[in-house]
């Protein structure tokens, strides 16, 4: 369920309280809320964003760094892409933990087959699924 521009607003206000820089001024956290309401999707995703951020922004950049740190979990809900890279979530920094995960994924299922195959005799096996293929976007 998506949340209310309300509910952003509040843990808008909350993560002024804890992150440094963040913009203190009424009129400045309602900009930063509509900004936010536009990319979040969900409440337990904004949940995550907002809890996440408090405890990982060494400093509030912007509203883009703000799309940029949510986008290194969920897709925007509005499609828009973020336009900064913060370190550690950048591009190259996404695509090489994608890639261990893939290949951590393909190792404990191959580990899983030879388990499988030096178990018992073809007739008593079943088999194994494939793993699908996931594409990042």
């Amino acid at each position: 369920m998506r949340p209310t521009l309300e509910r952003v607003a509040e843990v808008v206000v909350a993560m002024s309280e804890v992150i440094p820089f963040f913009p203190k001024s009424h009129l400045a956290q309602r900009v930063i809320a509509a900004e936010v309401h536009k990319f979040v999707g969900s409440t337990e995703q904004l949940n995550w964003f907002a809890m996440s951020a408090m405890s990982k922004l060494a400093k509030y950049e912007s509203i883009p760094q703000l799309r940029a740190f949510y986008a290194t979990r969920y897709d925007p809900a509005d499609g828009q892409a973020p336009t900064v890279d913060l370190p550690g979530f950048s591009a190259a920094d996404l695509e090489s933990r994608y890639a261990q995960r893939e290949l951590e994924e393909q190792t404990r299922r191959f580990e899983e087959f030879r388990r499988l195959a030096i178990a018992g005799p073809v007739e008593n096996r079943s088999l194994v699924p494939l793993p699908q293929v996931r594409r990042m976007s």
